[in-house]
């Protein structure tokens, strides 16, 4: 019924964007509910099949890829990227702010016609809730064709004498723009990605309380470090372990911790 009350103000003319304003809300939405229902481990599956399905899609286009803003019946875009992008952009602003932007477009729009709103006035919304610093990553989700190139080429633990354990990370970033064509171009990379910690393989669902740090670190282009202290033996570590960025190869992200 909430689908359907959105679809109906939102909808007007089949102008570009109409699918990110329906059906990509739509994808969000399901993300939200397995995640409040079941927790973000469960979530990652489904962020990583969308991920697959999403790059999966675009090598098979054969008329243009077009970014999130401007998709208009291309599944692959407004369903799988949509959703992944738009949880992404609730994960580092806050789901508060991002339901906001929500609410007050709405409210705003609800009875809107000639001109209908449009993509552009979403993306307006969410930037107005956002921090300043936020915004360039909104626009590389929504307004552009961002892929990620994300590793970790390495986790190795030292324990402490006071029982708790040092791990030092190295991970490699790198970022892209592709244009409709699949083109793309490597761009300078300075931003916030999570880097998480593991007692257990956090594909074992059966595992409770298996993390032992999950926080976001400055990263930039090329190889990066980050060392971090933790009270009990890691197994696994890495960068976005829960693929909220769409990476071009998810399966190097996380790996199994060598203790020194």
């Amino acid at each position: 019924m909430a689908h359907q009350w959105w679809e109906h103000q939102v909808a007007g003319a089949a102008v570009q964007g109409w699918a990110m304003l329906i059906e990509t809300m739509a994808e969000y939405s399901a993300y939200m509910l397995v995640e409040e229902n079941h927790g973000k481990a469960h979530l990652r599956k489904f962020l990583k099949w969308g991920r697959d399905e999403y790059l999966a899609g675009r090598s098979k286009e054969i008329l243009e890829e077009l970014p999130l803003y401007r998709v208009e019946d291309q599944p692959y875009i407004h369903y799988k990227k949509g959703g992944i992008v738009m949880y992404a952009i609730s994960d580092r602003i806050g789901s508060v702010a991002l339901h906001t932007a929500l609410r007050k477009f709405l409210e705003k729009f609800q009875y809107a016609h000639d001109p209908y709103p449009t993509s552009l006035d979403l993306i307006e919304f969410i930037k107005a809730e956002a921090p300043i610093e936020d915004h360039a990553f909104i626009d590389d989700m929504l307004m552009k064709i961002t892929l990620f190139d994300l590793k970790t080429r390495s986790a190795v633990a030292t324990k402490l004498d006071n029982g708790k354990y040092q791990l030092v990370i190295t991970v490699e970033a790198r970022k892209f723009y592709a244009n409709g064509q699949g083109e793309e171009t490597e761009a300078d990379l300075e931003d916030r990605f999570d880097i998480g910690i593991f007692s257990k393989n956090p594909d074992d669902f059966a595992v409770k309380n298996h993390v032992l740090h999950f926080q976001k670190y400055k990263i930039v282009r090329g190889e990066n470090t980050v060392t971090v202290i933790v009270d009990e033996l890691p197994e696994y570590a890495g960068i976005d372990p829960y693929f909220m960025m769409i990476d071009r190869n998810s399966n190097d992200n996380l790996i199994k911790v060598e203790l020194k």
